[in-house]
């Protein structure tokens, strides 16, 4: 599992909904929010929106991954990337597994080929 960290609205940290701390991105602070779509077809999409940095935002994203499942399966991970990739320039050494598990999987409805 990733490590995410989610702190509710109201607390001393943050007035953002909910506040996905990713510690493998020093210094940045996420905001944003994982969901599930329902897929009658198949497996459920994977969503996830947000921006970063969360006082002062430089970027906002929506990653809507079909028939992924949950929210925090393939969109989290993607949005991470995509965000650390903006905001750093660069891929981590914490996040080159994950970027490598990303980019070999394979997301096909009932696991058509």
């Amino acid at each position: 599992m990733l490590p995410i960290r989610q702190q509710p609205a109201q607390n001393k940290y943050s007035k953002c909904p909910f506040v996905l701390s990713f510690k493998s991105i020093p210094d940045i602070e996420v905001c944003g929010k994982t969901g599930t779509s329902e897929n009658p077809h198949g497996k459920d999409h994977s969503i996830f929106m947000g921006f970063a940095p969360y006082q002062k935002p430089k970027v906002a994203i929506a990653v809507f991954v079909e028939n992924a499942g949950f929210g925090a399966t393939y969109a989290v991970p993607i949005g991470k990337l995509m965000l650390e990739k903006y905001l750093k320039g660069e891929i981590s050494e914490a996040n080159k597994a994950t970027e490598e598990y990303i980019m070999n999987a394979v997301i096909l409805p009932n696991n058509a080929l």
